[in-house]
């Protein structure tokens, strides 16, 4: 029997083989959209390969982000009508803090408003007894009855007894049971803006600092009162970081994925470190918190959220704990040691210039 006849009779075999692949073939895409995942198939691991051999889709921030960052809808009207009339904003809280209180100060009560009453919420790790211990008793001590200075905590199992402790004796621990890590750092965050509008919403301004700063609290307060009175009201100050870049390295502590933000730049946000905000800026954010996606980035999730609702984060030179202009003649100091003197510069307050904005 001649070899082309024996071909030209297994035909249909070999037309039913290629239909059984790419019907498989298109289940698996199908899986991949779905699942997120390939069976376990040898076709499987081969297409898993080839897609981890694609170079991710980087989308640009300045002509996407508003458009493709979840919820894809202009939030600030919402907002504005649900601060002036109360209306509830007609979209599903996607992204809800479903968590609960394990321990909670009294409302603030500021006896005096001399300066504009302050709100001091410090970002502390749960086993950082030692520098909260220092916090109350060096600058915290300042200007009683006009700040109200409250310590971030998360939960942590191995410690939470001594918390606890804490937390009776000197009343001044937020915290809830979401676990004390890196990338829940946000959770702390929105905690932090939830816990100022439920019960301290009496303040004027919020100042939001980790536990190994110091906080010259007179200074601050004066700063804050030469400001004019539309600069007050707006106020969302800090260490400006205007054209951040995603950090992508695989073994970062930084690290975001494309997955998690495929923009190819950051809206422009304050540090970490240190920031402060009117009460006006901070119901707007709170209140916008369940409808923008967070990531584990929590300072760059703020300038999310503040690009979302068309504020404009201001850079201050008061603000800077690294580069020339940490100094000790400002305002927040880093990591509770000297900084090298550098020259002071003449504009002390900013905004933005570049065209990341």
């Amino acid at each position: 029997m001649r070899p082309w006849f024996i071909i030209r009779k297994l035909r249909p075999v070999f037309y039913l083989m290629a239909g059984v692949w790419l019907i498989s073939s298109i289940q698996q895409a199908a899986d991949i959209k779905s699942n997120g995942f390939l069976g376990s198939s040898f076709l499987g691991h081969q297409v898993m390969r080839a897609l981890k051999a694609v170079p991710p889709q980087v989308m640009s921030y300045r002509r996407e982000f508003m458009r493709n960052y979840p919820l894809q809808v202009d939030l600030l009207p919402y907002v504005m009508d649900k601060i002036k009339n109360g209306t509830e904003i007609p979209f599903k809280k996607h992204y809800p803090h479903n968590y609960t209180y394990l321990h909670r100060p009294d409302k603030c009560k500021f006896y005096s408003h001399k300066g504009g009453k302050l709100a001091i919420l410090v970002k502390s790790a749960a086993q950082n007894w030692y520098r909260r211990h220092t916090v109350r008793t060096t600058w915290a001590k300042i200007h009683p009855g006009v700040i109200k200075v409250v310590f971030l905590v998360a939960y942590n199992k191995s410690i939470q007894s001594m918390v606890d402790y804490e937390a009776d004796f000197y009343k001044d621990i937020v915290q809830e049971n979401f676990q004390d890590a890196y990338f829940n750092n946000t959770l702390k965050t929105v905690m932090a803006f939830n816990w100022a509008m439920e019960s301290c919403s009496g303040a004027d301004y919020y100042l939001f600092v980790d536990d190994d700063h110091f906080v010259n609290v007179p200074g601050l307060v004066q700063f804050i009162k030469s400001l004019s009175r539309d600069t007050q009201e707006q106020l969302f100050l800090g260490f400006l970081i205007a054209c951040g870049e995603p950090e992508r390295a695989e073994h970062s502590k930084w690290r975001i994925s494309f997955e998690l933000y495929p923009f190819d730049l950051w809206p422009p946000y304050l540090a970490g470190g240190a920031f402060v905000t009117s009460y006006s800026v901070a119901q707007k954010l709170q209140l916008a918190f369940p409808y923008v996606k967070p990531i584990g980035i929590d300072d760059a999730y703020l300038g999310i959220v503040a690009k979302k609702l068309a504020l404009r984060p201001m850079d201050s030179v008061h603000f800077h704990t690294t580069g020339p202009y940490a100094t000790y003649e400002y305002f927040i100091h880093g990591k509770l040691k000297a900084n090298k003197t550098g020259p002071i510069p003449h504009d002390v307050l900013s905004f933005p210039k570049t065209e990341c904005v």
